[in-house]
C-alpha cells in the first residue's frame, strides 16, 4: 500500500478488523443465515480484511482456528437448541473481550440477535447488525394452533419464541442499538421500518449472494445420486429447507397429493431438511403419497448441490421468506423455480422469468408443478436463464462490496471512537 499525502489521516478499508458474531455457523446451522455467515466473512477477508468471526461449537476442546483466511473462535455450547443460544450469550462477552484487546476491532457485526450480550455500552466501536425476517412477522403471518407450539419446540414458532416475542422482542433490542442495519431485502427493510420505527436511512438492502460455479454438477455424479436413492421416476421435485411450519410442508404435501392424481408422469418429492419427520410422514401417510416421497434429514454441501442437479424443479411453499437463500442455490443448478408470492421472494424470483409465482392455494402449487414437469423444454429453457440470472447478480463478493460500505459510513458516523490508519482509503 501507498503512504498518505499530508497530515490528513484517512481510515484505510483494506486493513480493517472485523469481528463477526453468529449463533449459527456450518456445521452448526439451521438455516441461511449460517451460510450466509460463513460466506460473508469468507468473502470479507479474499478482500484483505481480518476477519474474527465468533461462532458456537459443541466440542468441549477448542482451540482457535483460521478456515479460508477467517479466524474461528469457537465457543462450547450444549446441544440443545435453546440452551444453545442461551449458553452462547452468556459466554462471548468474555472471549470478545479477550480478542478486541489483542485485535482492536473496527467494526462488530452480528447475524440477528447472536450478539445480544454485547451490551450498548460494553461496545466502543460501529455496531452492524444483519436481519433475515422479523420474528415479529413469523408470528403474524403464520397462524400456528397453540398444540403445535408445543409439539414443536425447536422451530422458530415454538412456544419459547412466542413467549420471548411477547415479552421481550429480542429483535427489537438489537437493531435499535445498532448504527447500521443490514437487511436481506426491501420486504425485511419495510417489516423493520414499519414495526420498529426506524430511520430509512438506517437500513441498507443487500441481498445474498451463491458459489454458482459449485452448483455445475458433472452428469455422471447426478446419476449416482439418482441409483443411490433408488429414482426411477423421470420427473423428481425438490424442497430444501426446515421442516417446520413457516415453511408451508403442509401446503405442499397437499399440493403434491393433488399433482400425481392430474398428470400423468412419473413423480417424485424429495425434502431434504431436519425438522419433525415423523409428524410429516404420518401426514404423508394419511394423504397417500409416501410411495412417491423421498425424506432426506441431512447431507453435507456436496450431497446436496448433487440433489439440485437430480431434480426437474424446485419448490418453495414457504408462508415467509425474508429472502430464500435455497432459491438462489436451485437457480445456480439450473432449475425453474416454483414458489408462493410471499415476503422477499419476488424481489429474487421474476414470476414468468425464472419460474412461477402462485399464491397459498394447494390447486394453484399443484398446477404451477405440473407446468413444468409436463413442459420440460420450457423447464430447461428457464433453467438455463436462471443459472446466468444469478452468476450475473448473486454474487457473495458483490455482498461483501457492498457490506464493506455500509462498515465504512458507519465508521465516517462514529465521532471520537475511530481507528486510523496513515495509509489512503
Amino acid at each position: 500500500m501507498g503512504s498518505c499525502k499530508g497530515k490528513v489521516k484517512i481510515m484505510c478499508a483494506d486493513s480493517l478488523n472485523i469481528c463477526f458474531v453468529s449463533s449459527q455457523y456450518p456445521p452448526h446451522t439451521i438455516g441461511g443465515a449460517g451460510t450466509y455467515a460463513a460466506c460473508l466473512c469468507r468473502e470479507l477477508a479474499k478482500l484483505g480484511h481480518k476477519v474474527h468471526a465468533i461462532i458456537p461449537s459443541h466440542n468441549s476442546t477448542i482451540r482457535p482456528t483460521n478456515k479460508n483466511g477467517v479466524f474461528i473462535h469457537k465457543v462450547s455450547v450444549p446441544n440443545k437448541s435453546f440452551l444453545k443460544t442461551l449458553s452462547f450469550w452468556l459466554k462471548i462477552k468474555k472471549i470478545y473481550e479477550k480478542i478486541e484487546k489483542k485485535v482492536g476491532f473496527d467494526v462488530l457485526h452480528s447475524n440477528v440477535t447472536s450478539d445480544l450480550s454485547l451490551t450498548r455500552h460494553s461496545i466502543k466501536i460501529p455496531r452492524i447488525v444483519t436481519v433475515h425476517h422479523l420474528a415479529k412477522t413469523t408470528f403474524e403471518t403464520v397462524k400456528i394452533p397453540f398444540f403445535q407450539m408445543l409439539t414443536n419446540l425447536n422451530t422458530e414458532t415454538s412456544l419459547l419464541s412466542w413467549i420471548e416475542k411477547k415479552t421481550l422482542d429480542l429483535d427489537k433490542i438489537v437493531v435499535k442499538r445498532a448504527q447500521k442495519i443490514i437487511a436481506v431485502s426491501n420486504f425485511v427493510r419495510k417489516s423493520l421500518i414499519s414495526s420498529y420505527k426506524l430511520a430509512p436511512s438506517k437500513i441498507s438492502v443487500i441481498y445474498n449472494g451463491v458459489d454458482w460455479k459449485d452448483f455445475q454438477i458433472d452428469p455422471n455424479e447426478i446419476m449416482k445420486v439418482k441409483k443411490l436413492y433408488n429414482v426411477k421416476e423421470d420427473n423428481v421435485i425438490l424442497y430444501v429447507g426446515r421442516i417446520e411450519p413457516r415453511k408451508g410442508i403442509n401446503l405442499l404435501l397437499e399440493a403434491f397429493s393433488i399433482l400425481i392424481k392430474k398428470t400423468k408422469r412419473k413423480c417424485r418429492l424429495f425434502l431434504v431438511g431436519s425438522g419433525n419427520q415423523i409428524f410429516l410422514w404420518k401426514t404423508a401417510q394419511r394423504m397417500r403419497i409416501t410411495h412417491h416421497l423421498t425424506l432426506i434429514d441431512r447431507v453435507n454441501s456436496d450431497s446436496l448441490k448433487k440433489i439440485y442437479g437430480l431434480s426437474n424443479v424446485f419448490v418453495s411453499p414457504s408462508l415467509l421468506e425474508g429472502f430464500g437463500l435455497t432459491l438462489l442455490e436451485a437457480m445456480a443448478a439450473g432449475k425453474p423455480i416454483v414458489a408462493l408470492n410471499v415476503g422477499g421472494i419476488p424481489e429474487i424470483v421474476k414470476d414468468g422469468v425464472n419460474g412461477k409465482l402462485v399464491d397459498k392455494k394447494p390447486t394453484e402449487l399443484a398446477s404451477a408443478l405440473k407446468f413444468f414437469i409436463e413442459n420440460p423444454d420450457i423447464a430447461e429453457r428457464i433453467g438455463n436463464i436462471n443459472k446466468r440470472y444469478v452468476a450475473d447478480n448473486f454474487r457473495w463478493e458483490k455482498t461483501a462490496r457492498e457490506t464493506l460500505d455500509v462498515y465504512k459510513e458507519a465508521i465516517d458516523q462514529t465521532d471520537g471512537n475511530r481507528r486510523y490508519r496513515n495509509e489512503p482509503f
